[in-house]
């Protein structure tokens, strides 16, 4: 099924009008990562901590973001449009996912811990505050 994605003319040619198996598992792809992302974004609004709502918002927007354009491009390519139904965009589409989710492993790593305690530390010191009434 997927011995053609090292070949050329599988990305840079136009496909048949018919969807290959490829295109079958390119909106199976895109199709759940949009579903993903709407089930993250339901789950995001009943979280209280704001750090693990602001990370599971990033994921969120990675999710619907690749998803709608993955599925905008799967409707480009069942309608045959000339450009646009190439299958370079696909792997576009994916290449700038893959990035953008490296950027969010980044924020994982180096910036969520730092957030996290300094939420916690707001939340000690604001404790201990007197609430406005």
């Amino acid at each position: 099924m997927f011995d053609q994605i090292n070949n050329y003319y599988f990305w840079f040619s136009q496909p048949a009008a018919a969807f290959s198996p490829e295109d079958k598992f390119l909106l199976i792809k895109f199709a759940s990562t949009f579903g993903v992302g709407l089930i993250l974004w339901i789950i995001s609004t009943q979280v209280k901590d704001s750090v693990i709502r602001k990370l599971l918002m990033r994921f969120v927007r990675l999710s619907l973001t690749i998803g709608a354009s993955g599925l905008f491009w799967v409707g480009l390519r069942f309608e045959n449009t000339p450009i646009f139904s190439l299958r370079y965009w696909a792997g576009l589409i994916l290449l700038i996912g893959l990035v953008w989710l490296l950027f969010i492993f980044k924020y994982l790593i180096w910036q969520f811990r730092k957030d996290r305690t300094e939420m916690r530390r707001e939340q000690l010191k604001n404790k201990y505050l007197p609430n406005k009434k």
